[in-house]
């Protein structure tokens, strides 16, 4: 094998290690400069998810290979991939759509729980509630709920009391 052809099917098995099993979500950066990737890149690391700038040829390969259907048309242009894994993904989402706002990039769809997705439902998912966000809700309603039924009993028990004191005096 030539030396090329190794470091080319290194860079494929390196990806497919990293792409197995986990959430994908595509982008078209062209236009975004060196400073706003290596921003977007810190944000994304942030929430456990990474960047992965490959060519496309050999994103291509390993797509196919990890048997994601996508078109050909998917793979024009300078494409690069955001790699999360679990519950991640709304958060990663929320970051790239941010930096898709400033037209820093365009979100190209993504791959998620074992289905492609195309742009419009990235940027539905990463309008989600985040898994921590969703746990302050419901702490929030918990809380309301336990602080109305602390009243309640309280009040209960202030009118056993006077019933009681009532009775007494009777």
């Amino acid at each position: 094998m030539s030396k090329n052809r190794e470091i080319k099917q290194a860079k494929i098995d390196e990806l497919k290690s990293k792409l197995t099993g986990k959430s994908l979500i595509f982008m078209d950066y062209q236009g975004i400069d060196v400073e706003g990737i290596s921003s977007l890149r810190k944000e994304i690391r942030e929430f456990g998810g990474v960047i992965k700038i490959a060519k496309n040829t050999l994103l291509k390969k390993v797509v196919k290979d990890e048997k994601i259907d996508l078109n050909d048309d998917f793979f024009k242009g300078m494409l690069a991939t955001a790699i999360v894994e679990g519950d991640k993904f709304v958060n990663v989402g929320k970051s790239i759509f941010q930096a898709e706002k400033s037209k820093k990039i365009k979100i190209k769809g993504g791959f998620f729980e074992g289905a492609v997705i195309d742009e419009k439902k990235v940027r539905k998912y990463a309008s989600l509630l985040s898994k921590e966000e969703m746990h302050g809700v419901l702490v929030g309603c918990l809380s309301g709920l336990i602080g109305n039924l602390v009243y309640v009993l309280e009040d209960i028990a202030k009118e056993k009391k006077d019933v009681v004191a009532d009775d007494k005096t009777s």
